[in-house]
């Protein structure tokens, strides 16, 4: 059987990767050739609870009835399944695997883990091999502890059906678990609680570590060797070696780390120098996460905290008269490391407390005659890229507490003392030899450089150290462009220098921001924008014996060799630092202060920073004392380079000594940044401009004049000869004066003028002082006079009082002063003042004229220039007073009326000629009430509403809206009497003949106002007969008929046999008909005097309307099919139904004539009021009572049209069968009933 051991990989810069290659060749040769003897059994599977087993082996299952010993490597063959059960106990000799060629289920459970561990155990005895999966292996290793292994479990890619590993707990181990040579398996859950290498280990392969918790290890995670693996959530504590890593990335592995929590990594101190006069070693690194040499990198959202590191050693004295060996240079310590890495993305992440390790002690002490240096101190870096080609970028990261290691203390000597070791430096973010760098939205606030060393002082005579940096972003050097934005950084201080020797060590720098540029003259494009940088000190100086250190510098922002832009940065708070103090002369210069730093810069350009509270440290006691500066801007070039630099829209506020400081060679320019102390060197220029804003107004003070033209000279050139579309120039950048090799200006001479065709400004051109941005305006002389104009009036005022509104305007002018009223009268030529009041846009005048007539109206007015409106020479406007009232009348009526509607005229009074409208009024005895209202006929018709006494009067208005003034009386009187009178009975029958010699009797109303002619015997068929009464029928107050009146009517034909002509009994009212109708149109002659009016009684109370008789004819020839009454009435005189029927006959006969009663459809008879419907065979009357009749004319159309719908084919060719009546009949009653209103 042959083993060969795993050689363990080295961790660090030094590994040799080379015998882990032989490792696995010669592991994978091992196993799959057959190079391991054939295991066999030896005696009983389990004689005692102990099964012992070595070699290949089948399917089995290792329960926990046995303890299971494996003595010598063990084989799961190709195709076999070993399982082994939860609680199982599995043991090894030293050395022995378990190689997994076919499957491994080896799967415990929370309650019951699987153990593995060491069968042998004692001094020297080493550790079991652990469990191997070969590539053709697969399934699963879960709920399992190991203890005393070499690596828990290895394996070997590729590994097609990748084995998953969980919840296993490794409790001592050489490497936890390891993946080599393709493997593509999930580490999850796992926990590693010591380890002397590394917990999990990736080599060429692609696995996703998650959620694992790995403790006490030389580094938690190390993947190398192509392949891309995940990295994500996992905690890793207590790292530490002389290179200590929570996670590290070498050699072309691709990773993705993000969500992982470290602490606790702390790098192992330098050993003291092992010979006489030796050096010391060096302190450990220790980085939180490492990436060297991958593809690509994404480093996001992990927390990284407490990564301290190691110490240097001591140097060693020397054991006979030479020097002591120097101090052991401290380790670095920093939070996250890239390099060698094309394209790195760091987000998210969250670091705090780095420190980085002590420089070591030099070595010293008698008989050493020089003391040896003491060792320099390790850097502390939050964020570290360097030497990437496409891209880094670092955002949206959380820096926080990070110091960078103090200097070493010289050691003593008999000669002379060591000096100190340099402190190191504290950065948030740096960037070395990185391409397209961008550096957004990361907050770094409490960076400490480290404190310089200082000498022994035994004898005095070596110095002290210099303080190291605090940095917060550092960009060294700029490949390609550069982007610092949104950063906040604060609270930065730089080291204290050493002490206790002649020199003091100087402090060290506090720099919010530094660009380098690469020195290929191509002056990379770096911007830094919208970062915040606040509380910057520099360190403070070393004490010493003949000269004290000098303070540290605070810096906001510093760029050289680069192309800056610079924009809305926040600076506050910078303090240089203090000057050392010396026991004798020379005290430290106290450290500069400075906002921005532009040295070599090749057109930087800043806008809108902001630098507030710029304080120069304070020198050291011991004279001379030396100068130091509190400056805003400070720009530097040499001999060979000018430095230019522009400064726009900055502001300044607390700068201790100057807001520009312009150094030999360089040459700047501020631009609308106020400033009173600026140092410009002899080398120097200084160029002070500002922006001129120009507008040109009217003379109201504030309308543009759009279209002006705008010319700025300075020193006596055109700089600005423009039109200004808004009347309003700004921006005019204006060069106002300039300092050249001097803090003495020379003033540029500036002048400004204003042009607008014809018109002049008032002063200009003029001078302008360009010291600050401004305003100047220039207004606009005012030489034209206002205007204004009385408004139009009405053409008739009718009041000697009225308003005389006025409009005005200066235009643009300086305003309106006073509004001057002019006025005259009648045909005068002479305009005459009325008043003079204070202008305004619009007003009005209260005008009195002394009387009626004609008025002319015009304004004046003057403004507050003095310029006067000329005039008036016409008026603006003009009115007619006429306080005068019309008259009218209602023109004569005549004293009686015997129609509801007559004529009505009226007319001016005499004299009168301007009236433009009348109101006409009738008093129908209740007062009066408008009849036509503002009406400009002069006659119309008037409809009464009852018989009465109706009187008229007339209010006329004129031209002038006068309105007359209503008589107490009337203009005139008439009476309405529509009623028919009573007759003389014995003048209408004298005056009653029929043609033919038809005798017969008279029937009369009891009223005389109806009578009946009653034929004494029978009509002729077929004839036509005359009806004549004379005008000597008269009433009973002796009125006669005006004229004759004549009535025709015709028989029938011969009836057939059996029908008599006493059939024809209907003829006889038609008679009885004519007469009435004949006496209703009597005129009554009126020649007596007629009395004055009296008032009417009150009308009475209204009354519904009903049907209270209906007559059906036949619509050819007048007969009657159906007489339908609303009830008995014996008060009702049967005469006067009579009449309403003879009518209604009439009318019908006068229809089929076609006279002009044809569209008739409501009569009067006496006083019976008759709605009359037509059809196209059937005519219907209604007698109506009450008021209101208009709703029963629809329904009479809807009895008619639903006969006839029903009962057409009946009435077409009806022949004078009285059944129809009975047909009909139930119809007439459902109208009379109302039955057709809906």
């Amino acid at each position: 059987m042959a083993t060969i051991r795993m050689v363990n990989p080295q961790s660090g810069r030094h590994r040799r990767t080379g015998v882990l290659v032989l490792f696995v060749m010669l592991v994978v040769g091992a196993t799959v050739f057959g190079l391991t003897s054939n295991a066999t059994a030896l005696g009983p599977s389990c004689p005692s609870g102990t099964a012992y087993r070595s070699g290949p082996i089948g399917t089995a299952t290792w329960d926990t009835l046995c303890t299971w010993v494996m003595y010598g490597n063990v084989t799961v063959t190709l195709g076999a399944t070993l399982t082994i059960l939860p609680s199982a106990k599995v043991l090894a000799d030293p050395s022995v695997h378990l190689y997994v060629r076919g499957t491994l289920r080896a799967d415990g459970s929370s309650g019951g883990l699987i153990t593995f561990g060491a069968n042998r155990t004692g001094v020297g005895v080493g550790p079991w091999g652990g469990v191997q999966f070969n590539a053709s292996a697969t399934g699963s290793v879960s709920w399992a502890s190991f203890d005393r292994v070499d690596r828990a479990v290895t394996v070997l890619g590729p590994t097609p059906f990748s084995p998953w590993i969980h919840d296993n707990t490794v409790i001592q181990a050489g490497i936890g678990f390891a993946f080599l040579t393709g493997s593509t398996s999930t580490l999850s859950s796992n926990t590693i609680r010591r380890t002397t290498s590394f917990g999990v280990y990736v080599n060429a392969s692609s696995i996703f570590v998650d959620r694992n918790t790995i403790n006490g290890t030389t580094v938690a995670i190390q993947l190398e060797q192509p392949g891309t693996s995940t990295v994500s959530s996992n905690t890793i504590t207590n790292v530490s070696s002389t290179f200590a890593a929570g996670i590290s990335v070498w050699y072309g592995a691709t990773a993705n780390i993000m969500n992982n929590a470290i602490s606790g990594v702390r790098a192992q101190a330098g050993s003291g120098g092992p010979t006489s006069g030796s050096n010391g070693r060096d302190g450990g690194v220790a980085l939180g996460i490492f990436v060297n040499a991958a593809p690509s990198a994404s480093v996001s959202f992990n927390s990284i905290d407490t990564i301290i590191a190691g110490n240097g050693g001591n140097g060693a004295a020397n054991t006979s008269v030479g020097p002591g060996g120097r101090g052991g240079r401290g380790g670095s310590a920093a939070g996250i490391v890239v390099a060698a890495t094309p394209d790195v993305s760091i987000y998210g992440n969250d670091i705090k407390t780095l420190t980085g390790g002590r420089g070591g002690a030099g070595g010293g002490g008698a008989p050493t005659n020089n003391g040896g240096r003491g060792g320099d101190a390790g850097e502390a870096a939050g964020i570290e890229v360097f030497s990437t080609a496409i891209s880094a970028g670092v955002s949206a990261n959380t820096l926080t507490g990070l110091t960078g290691g103090q200097g070493g203390v010289g050691g003593a000597g008999t000669v002379r003392d060591g000096s100190g070791g340099g402190g190191a430096d504290a950065y948030g973010i740096i960037l070395l030899s990185a391409a397209q760098t961008d550096a957004s939205g990361n907050v770094i606030q409490t960076l400490r450089g480290g404190l310089g060393g200082n000498t022994s002082g035994a004898l005095g005579t070596g110095n002290g150290a210099r303080g190291g940096d605090a940095t917060g972003i550092s960009v060294v050097p700029i490949l390609g462009s550069s982007t610092v934005h949104a950063n906040t950084i604060d609270s930065l201080t730089g080291g204290a220098g050493g002490t206790r020797g002649p020199m003091g060590g100087q402090g060290g720098n506090a720099t919010g921001v530094i660009a380098f540029g690469n020195n290929d003259g191509r002056f990379n494009a770096t911007s830094v924008t919208s970062t915040g940088i606040s509380t910057l000190t520099g360190g403070q100086g070393g004490i010493g014996r003949t000269a004290g250190g000098n303070g540290g510098a605070a810096s906001g922002i510093g760029v050289v060799l680069a192309t800056p832009t610079l924009g809305l940065n926040t600076i506050l708070t910078l303090q240089g630092g203090r000057g050392g103090d010396s026991t004798g002369a020379n005290g430290g210069r106290g450290g500069d202060a400075t906002g921005v730093i532009g040295a070599l810069v090749a057109g930087g350009r800043s806008s809108l920073d902001s630098i507030t509270s710029v304080t120069k440290g304070a020198a050291g006691s011991g004279p001379p004392v030396q100068t130091s500066y509190g400056i805003g801007f400070n720009f530097v070039g040499n001999a060979t380079f000018t430095s230019r630099f522009t400064v726009d829209n900055a502001s300044f506020a607390f700068i201790g000594n100057y807001e520009f400081f312009v150094n030999n060679y360089s040459r700047a320019v501020s631009v609308n940044t106020p400033f009173t102390r600026p140092a410009v060197m002899p080398a120097g220029n200084l160029t002070v401009q500002n922006f001129l804003d120009v507008e040109a107004i009217w003379p109201d003070g504030f309308t543009p004049v759009t279209g002006a033209r705008i010319i700025i000279q300075d020193n006596g050139v055109d700089i600005w000869n423009r039109t200004a579309a808004t009347g309003d120039q700004s921006w005019i950048l204006v060069t106002d004066r300039v300092y050249i090799g001097s803090n003495t200006a020379t003033d540029n001479v500036t002048k400004a003028r204003v042009t607008y065709s014809s018109y002049a400004f008032g002063n200009s051109p003029r001078s302008v002082d360009m010291s600050t941005s401004h305003t100047e305006t220039f207004t606009m002389v005012d030489l034209a006079p206002p205007t204004s104009a009385a408004s139009a009036l009405p053409t008739y005022e009718n009041s000697t009082s009225f308003f005389v509104y006025y409009t005005a305007s200066d235009g643009f002018g300086t305003g309106l002063g006073n509004i001057t009223l002019w006025y005259r009268q009648g045909e005068s030529v002479v305009w005459i003042q009325f008043a003079t009041q204070a202008g305004a846009s619009s007003g009005q005048f209260a005008f009195v004229a002394t009387s009626n007539g004609h008025y002319e109206f015009a304004t004046t007015a003057d403004d507050l220039a003095g310029n006067k409106q000329p005039g008036p020479a016409a008026n603006n406007t003009w009115t007619l007073i006429d306080t005068l009232t019309p008259g009218s009348h209602v023109n004569l009526l005549t004293q009686y009326k015997n129609s509801m509607s007559f004529p009505v005229t009226w007319a001016p009074d005499t004299g009168v000629t301007d009236i433009v409208t009348y109101t006409v009024q009738y008093n129908a005895g209740s007062g009066w009430v408008n009849w036509l209202a503002g009406t400009t006929a002069t006659s119309g018709t008037f409809t009464a509403t009852a018989e009465g006494i109706y009187s008229f009067r007339s209010i006329a208005t004129d031209r002038a809206g006068n309105r007359e003034v209503a008589p107490s009386g009337n203009d005139t009187w008439t009476i309405v009497d529509t009623t028919r009178p009573s007759m003389d009975r014995k003048s209408v029958e004298g005056a009653f003949s029929v043609s033919g010699g038809v005798n017969g009797t008279f029937q009369w109303s009891s009223d005389s106002r109806s009578v009946t002619f009653l034929a004494s015997g029978a009509l002729q068929a077929g004839t036509t007969y005359t009806v004549v009464l004379g005008t000597t029928a008269t009433d009973l107050a002796g009125n006669q008929m005006l004229d004759p009146l004549t009535y025709h009517f015709s028989t029938a034909a011969a009836p057939p046999a059996g029908l008599a002509l006493s059939s024809f009994w209907w003829l006889i009212p038609i008679l009885a008909a004519v007469v009435g109708t004949a006496l209703f149109l009597v005129m009554r002659r009126r020649t007596a005097a007629a009395p004055k009016p009296a008032v009417p009684t009150p009308a009475a109370k209204t009354k519904e309307a009903i049907i209270e008789d209906v007559f059906l004819l036949n619509h050819r020839d007048g007969i009657l099919i159906k007489h339908e009454t609303r009830r008995l009435r014996p008060n009702v005189d049967t005469d006067i139904l009579t009449g309403m029927l003879t009518a209604v006959q009439q009318f019908v006969k006068d229809a089929l004539r076609g006279d002009d009663y044809a569209d008739l459809n409501e009569m009067t008879v006496g006083h019976m009021h008759i709605l009359i419907g037509r059809g196209k065979w059937l005519v219907l009357a209604a007698r109506i009572e009450g008021d209101g009749s208009e709703p029963w004319t629809v329904q009479i159309e809807r009895c008619i049209k639903d006969m006839e719908d029903h009962h057409w084919d009946q009435l077409e060719d009806w022949d004078g069968d009285m059944t129809l009546a009975r047909v009909l009949g139930p119809y007439i009653k459902k109208l009379i009933d109302g039955g057709y209103a809906q």
